[in-house]
């Protein structure tokens, strides 16, 4: 059913197939609903589709929108580390999760970890004196969705997508 270009093929035409979404590539992930969908891209930015009306395409108008659109007002995730040392990597698991995460560091002690929603705002922080390399952390109070981890060990930081569903 494509309604209001729900399916983001440039169309409002039904399709009984799979189409390919236009105007955007390299899809990181991607939720379908009754009336919109959206899409996050391999450079962190938010793409939305469909039934634009209460502004839930979240591009600042109530137009329907049959192919992609950039989502306004989010920050841009940091999804890609490959200039950090695998040494030096945080592992987060699981990964996705439902609210209980662990964070650990192979050969550096944590000396913060903070978690960011894709507002850019913190939504979790922990200083840590004690030397300690792992910690357990309940996210099960945020809402469902992709947070951005930065851990540190008090000379680099290091920054993992983390998603969550509650």
């Amino acid at each position: 059913y494509n309604l209001a270009g729900a399916l983001g093929d440039g169309t409002t035409t039904d399709r009984n197939t799979p189409t390919q979404v236009t105007g955007i590539s390299g899809v990181l992930l991607i939720a379908g609903g009754a009336l919109h969908s959206q899409a996050i891209i391999a450079n962190g930015t938010m793409w939305a589709w469909g039934k634009g009306s209460f502004g839930r395409l979240g591009d600042g108008t109530l137009l329907d929108r049959h192919s992609p659109v950039n989502v306004l007002g989010l920050c841009q995730l940091i999804l890609e580390t490959n200039d950090i040392p695998e040494s030096y990597s945080p592992i987060i698991f699981p990964n996705p999760t439902n609210g209980k995460v662990s964070v650990r560091m192979m050969n550096e002690n944590v000396n913060s970890i903070e978690i960011y929603n894709v507002l850019g705002e913190v939504v979790y922080s922990l200083r840590n004196n004690s030397g300690q390399n792992s910690f357990d952390i309940d996210l099960s109070n945020l809402h469902s969705g992709i947070y951005i981890v930065k851990v540190s060990d008090g000379k680099q930081i290091n920054s993992q997508k983390i998603i969550l569903q509650n």
